[in-house]
């Protein structure tokens, strides 16, 4: 799952344009007159940051275009490993991964470009866009000269790097400078032979003529470990995000001059007047915001219970443990895996399930033969009272809520860490069920089952419906947003798209955006699993597609952090 993001930051690099000889195609530091050189000549730029794996592809002209015409030279854009590596030497540079296209794309429209390609980004993403298939060997040292982790960097390095030589700004393209790493110097391990190795290995595939530079905190202790000779040290208006353990909102809208669907706010043009102050801006009409449309609310049918769905979105079958796996050990790297053991005896009074050491990541929903028990939180619940008779059926489903993705924690290891206790016994004998919840959605297979039992709606659910486009309406369909009134948590997939969390008990944001793109206008197939209970028992069983976001809701409180597929 991607999301759309719109911040615009202004850089001012050197002063006065002079007049000397210009050789063809070639970007540098002049120490000595403390500016750029572009061409040979002194060169000034104004940028922006935009992320182009959180934009579909469908709407990245429509983006760049509008920060072109606000007056900007230059784009900065981070490269999520992850987004690219989601299995071990399985890459993905097609469609919204496509980030060749998206470097020619601003190429064309005039943009230059700011490359921090990692392989840590930060950037508010699962694990920093480090791929969670680091964490197999339990042992490894992310962000470090650790062999194993040195030897994944170099794998991904030797397929991504060649791929943007020919996009560097002396061999014909946009790239004028490439960032390597990202804030090192807050990280705990302060290892100038990583740094080092990485300054080789870019120098290696890039050659010597491009532009290399770190950024860290704006403050000594961070330049101290973050930068090293023969990289270019920037910093930036200083490190903070999700550490140890922090929730952040979907949305990822930072008050942006371009909003998360692409509108143009007051600050857009704000911004513009100023650069208009210093430079000549583009000729021509700005863009306009795309349209939103309200389609209104849409009725939902209960289908099937997580765990009578159990054998479609379970399709590998289980997984089998004297005593419960980490997600990281099943090779589970994102959304749910189902643990299920026996209760030992007969419970007949509350008994205290607990983990140790607050060993659930991040959620676990506790259901004793299919009934709702209660939820395990991270850092929150620990602990809670079930009942039940000997042998009955215990079935915790763990929900991973994203890896943090800053500070030295984001070795963030998802599932049950910890053994699982009822009155102090050690519970053993799991078994773990993998969920695939995308492959079972975008191939229809989640349908009603005979015996459904219609009358619990606090276990995980899944729902369903259809919103059709209106007829004789012109220009349709459009952007709307949609919104979750009465329902607790969980997750909603449009036509297979898997489009997002929504939280609106916890908030602030209420809607989630839903770009035109994934509509047709036959059919819209809706799924919405919801993992607390739904409104469906005791008052409209809808959803509602609306034209306005409402992001602000609960201020103070969030939801829970959003990843880069957003099944986490």
């Amino acid at each position: 799952m991607t999301r759309y993001f719109g911040v615009l930051l202004v850089l001012f690099a050197c002063g006065q344009i002079d007049s000397l000889e210009a050789p063809a195609r070639t970007f540098a530091i002049d120490y000595e007159h403390n500016c750029f050189r572009k061409d040979g000549m002194q060169f000034r730029y104004i940028s922006g940051s935009i992320h182009y794996s959180r934009i579909p592809r469908f709407y990245w002209k429509d983006r760049l275009v509008k920060m072109k015409m606000a007056g900007l030279d230059a784009i900065y854009t981070y490269v999520p490993w992850n987004f690219h590596e989601q299995k071990p030497g399985v890459y993905n540079f097609s469609g919204d991964h496509d980030i060749v296209s998206f470097l020619q794309l601003a190429n064309e429209i005039g943009l230059l470009v700011i490359l921090r390609a990692g392989p840590y980004i930060c950037a508010e993403w699962d694990m920093g866009g480090l791929p969670a298939w680091l964490l197999a060997k339990k042992s490894i040292v992310l962000r470090s000269s650790d062999p194993d982790y040195l030897q994944a960097v170099d794998s991904w390095m030797g397929v991504f790097l060649p791929k943007i030589k020919p996009l560097l700004y002396q061999n014909g393209g946009p790239i004028i400078t490439v960032q390597v790493e990202n804030e090192f110097g807050s990280y705990y391990t302060c290892d100038y032979n990583y740094l080092r190795h990485l300054l080789k290995l870019f120098r290696y595939y890039l050659g010597n003529d491009v532009v290399l530079f770190t950024t860290d905190g704006s403050g000594l202790p961070y330049v101290k470990c973050g930068s090293i000779q023969g990289l270019y040290t920037t910093v930036d208006f200083g490190p903070g995000a999700n550490t140890p353990y922090a929730p952040q909102p979907t949305s990822y809208d930072y008050d942006a001059p371009l909003s998360e669907a692409g509108d143009l706010t007051d600050k857009y043009f704000a911004i513009r007047d100023v650069i208009k102050k210093y430079k000549q801006i583009p000729e021509g009409p700005v863009p306009p915001t795309t349209p939103k449309f309200a389609y209104g609310e849409i009725n939902l049918e209960k289908v099937n219970s997580v765990l009578e769905a159990l054998d479609v979105l379970a399709p590998y079958g289980s997984i089998k443990s004297a005593y419960p796996l980490t997600f990281d050990e099943i090779k589970q790297y994102f959304g749910f895996v189902l643990y299920r053991t026996k209760l030992p005896e007969t419970y007949s009074d509350p008994a205290l399930l607990t983990t140790f050491i607050n060993g659930i990541r991040d959620r676990a929903y506790v259901a004793v033969n299919g009934v709702t028990q209660g939820i395990l939180e991270r850092d929150k619940v620990m602990s809670i009272n079930i009942t039940g008779i000997e042998g009955s059926q215990l079935d915790l489903l763990v929900e991973s809520m994203g890896r943090v993705n800053f500070g030295r924690f984001n070795n963030d290891f998802k599932g049950l860490l910890t053994n699982v206790t009822i009155k102090g016994r050690t519970l053993a004998n799991w078994t773990m069920y993998p969920l695939d919840i995308d492959t079972a959605v975008i191939n229809g297979l989640l349908s009603k089952t005979s015996g459904l039992n219609t009358c619990n709606f606090t276990a995980p659910t899944f729902y369903k419906g259809e919103l059709i486009i209106p007829s004789g309406i012109p220009d349709l369909p459009q952007d709307t947003f949609i919104k979750f009134t009465g329902w607790a948590k969980g997750q909603i997939w449009i036509n297979g798209f898997n489009l997002g969390r929504y939280w609106p008990a916890r908030g602030p944001q209420v809607t989630l955006y839903v770009p035109v793109h994934i509509l047709t206008t036959q059919a819209n197939n809706i799924t919405v699993l919801e993992l607390e209970g739904s409104p469906c028992d005791t008052g409209k069983c809808v959803v509602e597609f609306v034209d306005k976001p409402i992001l602000n809701k609960n201020p103070g409180r969030f939801v829970e952090e959003f990843t880069f597929d957003n099944r986490e």
